[in-house]
């Protein structure tokens, strides 16, 4: 082999390796691109302005209830200990004074309703959610007391069999 072959020769190897790299780099690129549209598009949360309609401020026991019964997300704002002996299956327990730093574990698309012993508690609760651009969140009118008296699912320490 002659030295100029030999020199054409690496030449050509030096063309093919600049073709990989550049194709590598647009190929590169055009990952980021897409992922990075993935990422906005599917990640994105609704805007308040496309929910249809907001829930009332407060509800019954009976409209809590058939919101319960509808998928919706309770939320417990009664301390712990008030939670362990007594609550509503499935609720979440959030006690007030944690609520804006657990707001993140929250679901934005779900219906919220914010409960707590009397019915006090809750609004505050509810006034937090809404605040922090929860879309549909209400709080149920006289708390647990009311949903006890109405006979309606409990679980906890104190529930009699």
């Amino acid at each position: 082999m002659s030295k100029r072959s030999r020199e054409q020769e690496r030449e050509n190897k030096k063309r093919i390796m600049r073709v990989r790299i550049i194709t590598s780099l647009v190929v590169m690129v055009i990952i980021l691109a897409l992922g990075t549209v993935g990422i906005w598009w599917f990640g994105r949360q609704i805007p308040v302005d496309e929910v249809v309609d907001p829930l009332p401020p407060t509800v019954s026991v009976e409209e809590a209830f058939t919101l319960y019964n509808e998928d919706a997300l309770l939320i417990d704002v009664r301390t712990d200990e008030e939670f362990q002996s007594l609550h509503i299956p499935e609720s979440l327990s959030l006690p007030l004074d944690q609520l804006e730093e657990q707001m993140e574990f929250i679901p934005i698309n779900l219906d919220l309703v914010v409960v707590c012993r009397s019915g006090n508690r809750s609004g505050e609760g509810r006034d937090l959610l809404l605040d922090a651009g929860f879309p549909r969140v209400t709080s149920m009118e006289g708390g647990l007391v009311e949903w006890v008296r109405a006979g309606y699912p409990l679980e906890g320490d104190d529930v009699q069999p």
